[in-house]
C-alpha cells in the first residue's frame, strides 16, 4: 500500500483537481489521507463528496489551525502503508506517478525517491517548464555533501545554479519504516521552509535518496513566468526571516556532522539574507546613504554584480 498525504487550508477552489489526479493513477492500492487544516471555505464538503464515491480517501482534523507541517504529522502518525508520499492540495499528479516512483524505490533498494517537478502556469493554463533537481539529467544521489549544494535556499545568489532549483520542495516518496525509526517529523514551529527541515532530516539520517530525472508532479507556480502575476491558487509561500532560522536550526542541529565547507556555506547564507533585510529595511525608512554603505560593510551584497573570476575572493573575504 502507498498512503498519500495531503494538508489543506482553504483549499476548496483546486482540491478537486488534486484529488482527481492521485485517484486517476494507475495504482490502486493507495489510501489518501486529507488532513483539513480548519479551513473556513468548502475543502471539507468537496472532500467529503470524493470520499463518498472512493473509500480510499479518508478525511482528518486538526484540532485548531496548526500550519502544513502539523496537518501533515497528524497523516503520518495514521499511515497504514508501507511508502508515504505527499501532494500539496493545489498541486496535481501526473498519470503514473505512484506506481513509477514505487517501482523506482523497490527497484533501487532506496529509503526516498525524489521526482522533477512539471511547473504550470495558471495564466497559461499548462505547463511551461519542469525542474532539475540536483541539476542532473540522470539520477543522482543525494548525500549530506551535495544536498546542500544542490538546493538554493542555502546558496548565496552568485553561487546559486538555474538547473539546481529548491530540492525542498520537492514532495519525497518514503519508506514509512525508516521515517519511524528515526522519529523523523515536521517541526511545527515552523510554517515556511518546514518541508526543507524534513528532507534535511532524512539526508542526515543516512537515508538513501536518490532523485529521479523525470517529473510527475505537477507544481502551481506562486507567479506566472509568462505574465508576472500571483497565482490565486498556489499557497506556497516564503520568508527571508523564516530562511535565516532554518540556517540556525541546521547548523544548532547538525554542528558536529556538517562538513567546515558546508557550515561556512549555510553561515555565508544566513549572513548574506540578515544584510539583504537590513539594506531593505532601510531604503524602507529613507535612509538611503546607510542603505548603500551596507554595500562596504556586506561584500556578499555586491557580489551578485561581481563577474565569474572575483566569486572565489568574494567567497573566502565574506567568511572570515
Amino acid at each position: 500500500m502507498i498512503s498519500v498525504v495531503m494538508p489543506v487550508y482553504n483549499g476548496a477552489k483546486t482540491i478537486a483537481d488534486a484529488l482527481a489526479s492521485v485517484v486517476a493513477n494507475q495504482h490502486q492500492n493507495l489510501e489518501i489521507l486529507v488532513v483539513d487544516d480548519c479551513s473556513t471555505d468548502t475543502t471539507r464538503d468537496v472532500v467529503l463528496c470524493f470520499a463518498e464515491k472512493d473509500p480510499r480517501i479518508k478525511l482528518l482534523q486538526t484540532p485548531f489551525n496548526i500550519g502544513p507541517g502539523g496537518a501533515r504529522n497528524i497523516a503520518l502518525n495514521a499511515v497504514r502503508g508501507e511508502w508515504v508520499t505527499l501532494i500539496d492540495a493545489d498541486d496535481m499528479w501526473a498519470a503514473g506517478r505512484a506506481s513509477s516512483l514505487l517501482h523506482a524505490a523497490e527497484s533501487l533498494h532506496a529509503d526516498v525517491v525524489l521526482d522533477n517537478h512539471l511547473l504550470f502556469d495558471h495564466a497559461l493554463n499548462k505547463i511551461s517548464g519542469q525542474t532539475r533537481f540536483a541539476g542532473a539529467d540522470k539520477q543522482a544521489l543525494l548525500t549530506p555533501e551535495n544536498f546542500f549544494r544542490f538546493d538554493n535556499l542555502f546558496q548565496t545568489p552568485i553561487f546559486i545554479s538555474k538547473w539546481h532549483n529548491s530540492i525542498g520542495y520537492s514532495q519525497p516518496f518514503m519508506r514509512t519504516d525508516f521515517l519511524v525509526r528515526h522519529n523523523i517529523r515536521y517541526l511545527t514551529k515552523y510554517r515556511v521552509h518546514e518541508d526543507i527541515l524534513f528532507l534535511t532530516d532524512m539526508v542526515m539520517a543516512g537515508a538513501k535518496i536518490v532523485v529521479l530525472p523525470y517529473a510527475f508532479y505537477i507544481y502551481r507556480l506562486r507567479t506566472s513566468p509568462a505574465t508576472g502575476k500571483a497565482s490565486p491558487f498556489s499557497h506556497t509561500k516564503s520568508s527571508t526571516q523564516a530562511n535565516v532560522q532554518v540556517c540556525d536550526e541546521i547548523i544548532e542541529k547538525y554542528r558536529e556532522k556538517l562538513s567546515s565547507r558546508v557550515l561556512g556555506q549555510l553561515r555565508r547564507r544566513k549572513k548574506y539574507l540578515s544584510a539583504m533585510e537590513k539594506q531593505k529595511s532601510l531604503r524602507a525608512t529613507g535612509a538611503f546613504f546607510s542603505a548603500f554603505g551596507m554595500f562596504f560593510k556586506e561584500p556578499l551584497l555586491i557580489a551578485v554584480k561581481m563577474s565569474n573570476p572575483l566569486k572565489k575572493i568574494i567567497e573566502l573575504f565574506s567568511t572570515r
